[in-house]
């Protein structure tokens, strides 16, 4: 069951999803620009509602954006005041946020800062955010479908479930 999302409305713009799957950010109608680096992980379910265009009669899947879970990571250690904290302290907020995405029932995208291949952070709390943002990137993806790194505005899908065969992964 593979569906096709053509565009994703949020409230900078649309992100739309052009044949091949290749993600684009659109910051402004008619105007493009590259997608930044990072993960776009997407679910899918079966679409709850279907919105048709005036243009044309072709139904359109909606699907909500979450744009980006590195901000919530940075919310969720500044609210458990976690900076100084182990690693591992947000891990009942993650559970929360794994359980959410996994239950979702409509279409979802989710976009993630990619940190783990750049250099070592010098702080404390680069170190720490790089961690924790790596494991909830790897939890996150693991519920999801699918999985695109983005960079420089090139997608590699990482993974597919759509698109394997019955039983493969």
């Amino acid at each position: 069951m593979q569906a096709n999302y053509p565009s994703v409305r949020c409230r900078s713009g649309t992100w739309r999803q052009p044949d091949a799957m290749s993600p684009t950010q659109t910051g402004k109608a008619g105007s493009t620009s590259t997608a930044t680096d990072g993960l776009l992980i997407g679910r899918r379910s079966k679409p709850q509602t279907q919105v048709t265009s005036r243009r044309n009669s072709k139904a359109i899947h909606t699907a909500t954006l979450v744009d980006d879970l590195g901000t919530w990571l940075t919310t969720e250690l500044d609210r458990q005041s976690a900076w100084d904290a182990p690693r591992g302290t947000i891990t009942p907020a993650a559970d929360s946020l794994v359980a959410s995405v996994e239950n979702y029932r409509g279409p979802l995208v989710l976009v993630s800062p990619e940190v783990g291949l750049a250099v070592i952070p010098e702080t404390r709390s680069g170190r720490l955010f790089r961690d924790e943002i790596g494991t909830l990137n790897a939890r996150i993806a693991a519920v999801c479908d699918r999985v695109v790194l983005v960079v420089a505005g090139l997608p590699l899908i990482l993974k597919d479930t759509a698109a394997q065969p019955e039983g493969a992964m």
